[in-house]
């Protein structure tokens, strides 16, 4: 679990979050891009400006347990987090489990959550799971562009 400096006290998941957060121009950039890419998919409006990119964290197995973004013997490793407006990762980024096309797509779905969250689309639908069908919508279209075979 993340302690806060000289202190044994868990920090508050606010705090990890910002401390977790994974900022890089070349991140940025790929989230614009993805953002540019599934406005052309679906009826979301993509990002113009880069202070609209959402957050992304990384937590690592045992502070994601701890936290409570996911239970021991889940295998979720990309989430978007509604209330902290935030795309939670909890599988090493670098790791070498998922091609980086897998990545991509990943994030693509999770970016998808977030437009899906701007612009309140949750509000104009009967479920929670419906949100779902734009986002895999665009998770297979990234997979297919990098040639795997997707059957829908």
């Amino acid at each position: 679990m993340l302690l806060s400096a000289c202190s044994t006290t868990p920090i508050s998941f606010q705090n990890a979050l910002e401390r977790n957060q994974i900022n890089s121009l070349e991140l940025n950039k790929k989230m614009m891009d993805l953002s540019a890419e599934i406005s052309r998919i679906t009826d979301l409006s993509g990002i113009t400006d880069r202070k609209h990119i959402p957050r992304i964290s990384y937590f690592n197995e045992e502070d994601a347990v701890y936290y409570g973004l996911k239970k021991s013997n889940e295998q979720k490793s990309y989430y978007y987090n509604f209330n902290h407006r935030t795309i939670i990762i909890t599988h090493p980024f670098d790791d070498y489990f998922l091609s980086d096309e897998e990545k991509i797509a990943l994030l693509a779905h999770e970016m998808t959550h977030y437009l899906q969250h701007r612009e309140k689309v949750l509000l104009k639908l009967e479920c929670v799971a419906a949100l779902e069908k734009d986002a895999y919508k665009v998770q297979f279209h990234f997979l297919k562009k990098a040639g795997y075979s997707i059957t829908e």
